[in-house]
């Protein structure tokens, strides 16, 4: 028995520690020799009796048992941040080896035969440069049948030779070193998103009701980008951890009573702006050239919480999840119409966790006129700032986004009575 408890914060050593009674010893080496030849790098520790987990029971009746688990250190031991939730926390790569360890140790014991593929096109005993070079000229890519002869690098036997072939490949390599690049199967990473910085006219903030606003993507890259859902309010709470992907980025009108072009108004200072909704499948696009967008969604709610996260097309994010996304961006909305401070001073404040008849009921009123100095101080709120939608923002400002407004001065909470939350998350979450 093997009780890996604690095995996903890496104290940045690699290490595995293994815990058990010297009655377990062939048990726990057992163990360490898999860390070793399938750990991927992972070193160990062998320690002694240490009965804090559930393989004690185990060892108390007589049966070889033993504990494997991170180096110690780890600052959110025991605590409410130990959590998947906490950005930066869990290395699932490290996850991954740790886990690669215990059941390569499990297939060495049960005796598994494993039918292992032959790389070895060329039948010179070994998986080398030579084999190599084959397989480069023998891809074909997903969905492509290979050509004549180059079937012996259909390793999953799918009809094609593509990057799950050459992962195969990979593992099978026997010279010395790692073997070279193939470029057409390399995960890219990817940089982070950034919150909206840009200090547009009563947009100086990325923080938001109904949008979430930011800038993702590399130059010259075919990415997509993912918005997980996390820590929503009450009425939503069965959407926490839906995971949902930026649809193709659209441009709209600035100008309130206007959607789409080609019917923005030419004399708008801020004619027009990118926006994009959600949907279950990725789409794999230019998002560094479209600069900020504004995402939309039933889901994006107010006081909800949301990683956003960009992955590269080169990876392969549904396997390997743990080392294809960027680090997140974690954006949280701001309360019910709260919508700026004040706008005394240009532009416009940011949110500060209230709704008021001279701030924010004011605000959408002044967009839904379009004003503009010298009309009013500062130009009316964006168009992104002040759409109110209860379900799902319609890219337009007119007296009912007000009325919202209003309402939510009077106290009226989000989502009001009169609307019901869909019941079940999307894409099967």
């Amino acid at each position: 028995m093997i009780s890996a408890d604690m095995v996903a914060y890496n104290y940045g050593d690699d290490l595995a520690r293994i815990y058990g009674r010297s009655s377990s010893d062939p048990h726990k080496n057992a163990l360490a020799q898999a860390v070793t030849l399938y750990g991927d790098g992972l070193s160990y520790f062998l320690g002694g009796e240490r009965d804090l987990t559930d393989h004690a029971p185990f060892e108390w009746v007589g049966f070889q048992a033993c504990h494997l688990r991170e180096d110690f250190g780890n600052p959110y031991y025991h605590t409410y941040e130990d959590s998947v939730d906490t950005p930066g926390y869990i290395d699932y790569a490290y996850a991954t080896r740790m886990t690669r360890s215990v059941v390569g140790f499990l297939v060495d014991n049960a005796g598994v035969n494993v039918d292992i593929p032959d790389a070895d096109y060329d039948g010179d005993g070994d998986v080398d440069l030579d084999d190599f070079d084959v397989l480069s000229t023998c891809y074909s890519g997903s969905g492509n049948p290979p050509d004549t002869g180059c079937e012996f690098f259909d390793f999953d036997g799918d009809n094609d030779v593509d990057c799950d072939d050459w992962r195969v490949f990979e593992v099978l390599w026997t010279e010395p070193g790692d073997p070279p690049t193939f470029s057409l199967c390399v995960c890219f990473p990817s940089s982070p998103a950034q919150p909206e910085t840009l200090a547009l006219a009563g947009d100086p903030v990325s923080q938001k009701v109904r949008y979430l606003s930011f800038s993702a993507g590399d130059a010259g890259r075919s990415q997509a980008v993912r918005i997980s859902f996390k820590n929503l309010p009450p009425a939503y709470h069965t959407w926490d951890d839906v995971e949902m992907w930026v649809q193709a980025p659209t441009t709209y009108c600035e100008h309130s009573a206007q959607k789409k072009p080609p019917d923005c108004p030419p004399a708008e200072p801020r004619i027009e702006w990118t926006g994009a909704t959600l949907g279950c499948d990725p789409w794999f696009g230019d998002f560094y050239s479209a600069g900020v967008i504004h995402v939309f969604h039933e889901g994006i709610i107010p006081g909800g919480t949301y990683w956003i996260e960009v992955v590269d097309a080169t990876c392969d994010w549904v396997n390997k999840p743990w080392s294809s996304f960027s680090a997140p961006l974690v954006l949280t909305q701001s309360a019910w119409a709260d919508l700026v401070k004040n706008c005394v001073t240009c532009p416009c404040g940011p949110p500060d966790g209230s709704t008021g008849i001279p701030t924010d009921v004011t605000a959408v009123l002044d967009k839904f006129k379009n004003l503009k100095p010298p009309d009013i101080p500062c130009a009316a709120v964006t168009k992104v700032r002040a759409d109110l939608d209860w379900e799902t923002p319609d890219q337009l400002i007119n007296i009912s986004d007000v009325t919202f407004c209003l309402d939510a001065f009077r106290g009226v909470q989000y989502p009001p009575p009169a609307f019901n939350p869909p019941s079940s998350p999307p894409c099967g979450g």
